[in-house]
């Protein structure tokens, strides 16, 4: 039996027990590209993982679990690379070949609008639920 954390529908949070089954298809869904290919590997069936997912809350809290551990895990892997993925653009920013350095420029600019964009859109967005929570409030 393995613990994860969460919980759901009166399970106490922090715990879930899992069998044997079910964690060899948590760990077969991480690492396939499809639940068919991932309950071939569990030697289980669509319909037992499917039952699990809907009738048992420890198995869909704990694979929601280990797949946002994985999901953060890969965004940080993401965030480390980025610093390296802009040197190199900034660094095609000197070449000798025109084209690459067009296309290098292309990319920075806009890149940097789609950045300032999202940015914008952010502070809006910021703007707009502290007014509607005012509204709520009064």
């Amino acid at each position: 039996m393995a613990e994860d954390v969460g919980g759901r529908n009166g399970q106490k949070q922090g715990v879930f027990s899992l069998s044997g089954k079910q964690e060899r298809a948590i760990l077969a869904v991480l690492e396939s590209r499809s639940i068919e290919e991932a309950c071939r590997k569990a030697c289980i069936s669509k319909v037992l993982y499917y039952r699990w997912l809907r009738n048992d809350p420890g198995f869909a809290d704990a694979l929601k679990s280990r797949r946002d551990g994985a999901s953060a895990e890969a965004l940080e892997r993401l965030q480390r690379g980025l610093s390296m993925a802009v040197d190199v653009l900034v660094d095609l920013l000197a070449s000798e070949n025109e084209w690459v350095r067009r296309v290098a420029a292309n990319d920075v600019i806009s890149r940097f609008f789609k950045a300032k964009e999202l940015g914008e859109l952010e502070e809006r967005l910021g703007r707009l639920e502290s007014v509607i929570a005012n509204r709520n409030e009064g």
